[in-house]
């Protein structure tokens, strides 16, 4: 019996501690799960990151559309000036000999050396001659002088002996273009008081209308009124005195006088 009794004890203790340690168990708080990645949060920083690139992105697309549209704004205006060009360009000549046209140069004849001698014992003087000059910007067409080396003194004659030349290289250069058309000859010219008779043949007025006719008008009057005492000018055609002139029928019957 006292055996029976001591197992009894000893099972009670068994039990207890069994028990304590299951309420202890029970007891402890369970532990969250720890992410060992902590969550992604949009930075201040990071957030500065996207906003650089995103601007840096609209600026780009606007610089693509600016040089596209200033490149069509470009071509366009290429091609409206090659087409005002285009259409004056039968009228427009840089050159009146037909030899240069073709480009090729001017045979020179071989002078003697007397002709030589002659040539620089003669004093040069400078005459006034006028061409045109198309601005790009506003598009319209003006009136340039330009300074030409002679032998001898300035006449008429040779003011419009010049004139019908054409620019040269240097004045081309500059961008003077002529009005006056290829195949123009000067006939022969005379002064009467002071009003300027100068004859051409008929190609002075072909190829041309409009405002062409009365640029080519004012190349001939400007130029022939820089010499010295001489305001008004007759424009005549193989010897006749027209009282049209041109396609158009401008009226050239009195003395033409400088528009400005």
């Amino acid at each position: 019996m006292a055996k029976k009794k001591k197992n009894n004890r000893s099972g009670k203790k068994t039990n207890t501690r069994v028990s304590k340690k299951r309420t202890a168990i029970s007891r402890k708080k369970p532990t969250p799960h720890v992410s060992q990645h902590p969550p992604e949060t949009h930075s201040p920083k990071r957030s500065a990151v996207y906003l650089l690139i995103i601007l840096a992105m609209l600026t780009a697309f606007a610089i693509i559309l600016t040089r596209h549209f200033t490149d069509k704004w470009q071509r366009q205006k290429e091609t409206k000036k090659n087409a005002l060009l285009n259409q004056k360009e039968s009228t427009f000549v840089k050159v009146s000999h037909s030899d240069i046209d073709q480009g090729q140069q001017p045979k020179k004849e071989k002078m003697t050396d007397a002709q030589k001698k002659e040539n620089l014992s003669v004093p040069e003087s400078k005459i006034k001659i006028y061409f045109l000059r198309f601005d790009e910007k506003s598009e319209q067409i003006s009136l340039v002088p330009t300074l030409r080396n002679i032998k001898g003194e300035a006449s008429l004659e040779k003011a419009i002996a010049e004139l019908v030349k054409g620019p040269n290289k240097i004045e081309k250069e500059k961008g003077m273009l002529t009005a006056i058309p290829p195949h123009v000859k000067l006939r022969g010219v005379s002064v009467k008081g002071n009003i300027a008779e100068i004859d051409f043949n008929d190609a002075i007025e072909k190829n041309a209308a409009g405002n062409i006719l009365l640029n080519r008008l004012d190349q001939i009057v400007y130029t022939a009124t820089e010499i010295e005492g001489i305001n008004s000018v007759i424009i005549k055609i193989n010897g006749k005195h027209k009282q049209t002139f041109g396609s158009d029928g401008l009226s050239i019957g009195g003395p033409l006088h400088r528009r400005k």
